[in-house]
């Protein structure tokens, strides 16, 4: 229990002070009462408030434990270090009952034993789930604060990889910088991260203030900008350090490859991402380039490389700009296809995946014919896309 009451303190602590991201916790790891402190500071209560409840002593303790990690002790997973012992103290805990009740002479329930075995060992705790004890529901869907992707896709997934494709020029950083800014605003206590593998911080930074000159100070503080050239995991380790992260955005997909890209590498991409986004309970916006195949409307299977983008994404929206011309490439156009019409300042989000099934009635659209669709909407050059949209231009892609 000593041990156990140690690694609560330090895990804590750790948490406090940003070393450790605060996903990665969940209150019942801790023992009394870092347990109700965790669930309230997890809860946004203020620090003031979490003193005046609890008291100084056990925050003190706890940074102080956190203060004598360093070096190779930073390279240890302290948050698994902390379930594994709970785990083998809870498991003790059901042992020393069932030891008391067979030395009164009382009968057991002797399958118990091989609950309690499991339990113990740190790969299977939590690793299997009876069906009674989970609470089924749709994949849910957070609002993300721009005003089309919420009112006709239900917004974003809370936890999943969402993947934005498109042509060069089809304003896919411009889209996700101005997602991403919603977003902080939408949860005043949440952070955002920009990943910019291709921009500068000074030009990523600029970008952000075309987007929205009126940041405020507070945003602009949750607004966290990234310029290093890393690899999927790295990117993932480093999010997880970020207190109260929200929402992750990666911008792009190729630029994670070191050294030949193949199908296998981008694959690695999708993949890695995706299970980021599982592990850290936060959705991640992944930047993507189009092959160059022959085509017409770009569609899922035209993601660069890899299919796993396709099988491990929650939400696939490409944008597609005809006023910025066709490739070369594109033959055999249907003039008649209405996502072909050159229309001054319109361009077209497709919406083509969208895990647990379309979640709106679009309008214009019955409902029986819900399914993927395309939106259009303003956009004007370096200011993004704007937010209106018009039922006229809400069209469902499953007959084009």
């Amino acid at each position: 229990m000593e041990r156990l009451i140690e690694q609560s303190e330090l895990v804590a602590g750790l948490v406090w002070q940003g070393r450790v991201s605060a996903n990665k916790v969940h209150p019942r790891m801790f023992v009394p009462p870092l347990n109700e402190i965790m669930n309230d500071f997890l809860s946004g209560k203020p620090p003031e408030e979490i003193i005046s409840i609890h008291g100084n002593a056990p925050i003190q303790n706890a940074i102080y434990r956190a203060q004598g990690v360093n070096g190779l002790g930073e390279d240890v997973d302290q948050v698994m270090v902390l379930e594994t012992l709970n785990a083998k103290y809870r498991a003790s805990q059901r042992l020393e009952k069932l030891s008391r009740k067979l030395e009164e002479g009382k009968e057991i329930d002797w399958s118990e034993l091989t609950d309690i075995a499991a339990m113990g060992q740190v790969d299977s705790v939590d690793y299997f789930h009876a069906l009674n004890t989970i609470e089924a529901r749709i994949t849910p869907f957070i609002k993300c604060g721009f005003t089309p992707w919420d009112r006709l896709i239900g917004g974003i997934p809370e936890t999943g990889l969402i993947i934005v494709a498109g042509d060069p020029g089809s304003a896919k950083t411009t889209l996700c910088i101005e997602i991403l800014k919603d977003f902080i605003r939408l949860y005043p206590k949440k952070v955002g991260v920009l990943n910019s593998l291709e921009m500068l911080l000074e030009d990523a930074a600029m970008r952000a203030h075309e987007v929205d000159p009126k940041l405020t100070e507070d945003e602009s503080c949750r607004f966290l900008i990234s310029e290093h050239q890393s690899d999927p995991v790295e990117i993932i380790n480093k999010a997880a350090t970020v207190q109260n992260l929200g929402l992750l955005v990666v911008d792009f997909a190729d630029l994670m490859i070191r050294g030949e890209t193949t199908e296998s590498a981008t694959a690695h991409i999708y993949r890695t991402l995706a299970q980021g986004a599982k592990s850290l309970r936060i959705p991640i916006i992944l930047i993507a380039q189009l092959n160059r195949t022959k085509r017409d409307i770009p569609r899922p299977y035209h993601i660069r490389y890899s299919s796993m983008a396709e099988i491990v994404s929650s939400l696939i929206v490409m944008l597609h700009n005809p006023t910025h011309g066709f490739r070369e490439t594109w033959d055999n156009i249907d003039k008649n296809n209405p996502l072909h019409k050159q229309i001054p300042g319109l361009g077209w989000h497709l919406v083509w995946k969208c895990r647990g099934g379309f979640r709106v009635e679009h309008e214009g659209i019955p409902e029986e014919q819900r399914g993927p669709f395309a939106m259009g909407l303003r956009y004007l050059g370096s200011k993004g896309w704007l937010r209106k949209t018009h039922p006229k231009y809400i069209i469902p892609l499953n007959s084009l």
